[in-house]
């Protein structure tokens, strides 16, 4: 079976749960749609961790006015052409070169990729005592080194931007989750964030979570797996799953409303 086809539990499933609830993340699940982002995301990690998969995976669509008849035969024929390879455009096949070409430049990224010499690992297995199946796809690991990285894309990889998306996004749960898959304590796994900019000049940084950032993250994980089990139970019994109280809550303003 196809790893995304697998239905096990993922580090994307447990984040959009954390995020909002279990019934908002089957509904993800189902509607998910890649971005141009995403699209420029999965390229980028093609070319840093599948160099010689690029050309197999990948087809650069040709520049044409698709609005005029030559340009919807020419792009016709270019999609016939390509069989199951991934349609992207020259702009962003380019952003994604320059975007590896930086990954390349930086010393600490580099030395991840040789030293985490797992790439695009898929690993299975069963959460604690449960019956659950769970999964995870890992840009890189080690576990000689006792250690895990990720690739992100991002519009800023300064230290206060880029803790900021990771906050958002909740990488921290995500490379918890990863170390975990790994038979790994995540407080003490060696898991690290490379980001890199999707816009000139493509600046590359490298980042290690602290224990404690892997801690929450990994706590959130395991609360987000109760939800889950508890949303999964409900479902069997018929029963109301929705996620918020059926009581009338009170809404105060967020702290930073409040200072504003």
């Amino acid at each position: 079976m196809n790893y995304f086809d697998n239905p096990a539990i993922s580090a994307t499933l447990l984040k959009a749960i954390s995020k909002q609830s279990p019934a908002h993340a089957v509904e993800r699940m189902v509607s998910f749609q890649a971005t141009p982002n995403m699209k420029l995301g999965t390229a980028v990690h093609a070319m840093i961790l599948e160099p010689d998969k690029v050309n197999e995976i990948y087809a650069v669509a040709p520049e044409c006015d698709r609005r005029t008849k030559a340009g919807k035969e020419t792009y016709s024929k270019f999609v016939e052409s390509v069989g199951d390879k991934e349609i992207i455009t020259a702009d962003q096949y380019a952003h994604a070169m320059d975007m590896a070409l930086s990954f390349s430049q930086n010393p600490e990224a580099v030395r991840l990729l040789n030293e985490l010499d797992e790439h695009e690992k898929e690993l299975f297995w069963v959460y604690g005592n449960s019956n659950l199946e769970c999964k995870a796809k890992i840009d890189m690991m080690s576990t000689k080194h006792m250690a895990v990285a990720d690739i992100k894309t991002t519009a800023d990889a300064s230290p206060e931007g880029f803790a900021k998306q990771s906050a958002n996004f909740l990488y921290h749960m995500q490379l918890a989750w990863y170390s975990h898959a790994m038979g790994l304590e995540p407080e003490h796994a060696n898991a690290y964030i490379i980001a890199i900019e999707n816009t000139a000049p493509y600046a590359t940084a490298v980042y290690k979570y602290t224990p404690q950032a892997l801690k929450i993250g990994w706590d959130m994980c395991k609360d987000a797996i109760k939800d889950w089990e508890s949303y999964k139970l409900k479902v069997a019994l018929n029963e109301n799953v929705n996620m918020y109280s059926n009581e009338v809550m009170d809404l105060d303003l967020p702290a930073w409303a409040v200072k504003q």
